[in-house]
């Protein structure tokens, strides 16, 4: 089972270049803690350096779903927002959804993380009841 603190490895799909020509990779944690989805990312450019890394908290009220998706090579975390506006400042975003890409070998991690934020985000409903 996943546990609080724990962070997975995670790739963003960002099909953009720098002002250079270059391809810009966004690599990353994601984790879990007080109520909020933390990610940790930074951005590479082959021909630029890496950027300092950012923190972003997402809280899981403003979260809708949370999903995980199993593929042959790696697996993907998908978090869709409530509102566009959770997610503006995030790279990778399309409309409110953002997928996190996830090697192979934390696919157990990334499943269990999923069936986390699931459950964290049935329990708000209920509660709204």
């Amino acid at each position: 089972m996943y546990s609080d603190g724990h962070s997975i490895p995670i790739t963003i799909s960002v099909t953009a270049t720098d002002v250079s020509g270059g391809t810009i990779i966004v690599e990353g944690l994601v984790s879990y803690a007080d109520e909020s989805v933390i990610l940790e990312v930074q951005t590479t450019s082959k021909r630029l350096s890496k950027s300092e890394a950012v923190y972003h908290r997402i809280p899981i009220r403003h979260l809708q779903t949370a999903e995980f998706k199993r593929r042959t090579i790696g697996s993907k975390i998908i978090l869709e927002a409530k509102s566009l506006k959770t997610l503006s400042d995030l790279p990778g975003v399309v409309r409110n959804r953002l997928g996190l890409n996830v090697a192979r070998k934390y696919r157990v991690q990334a499943s269990d993380f999923v069936t986390h934020m699931q459950i964290l985000l049935t329990e708000m409903r209920l509660e709204e009841l």
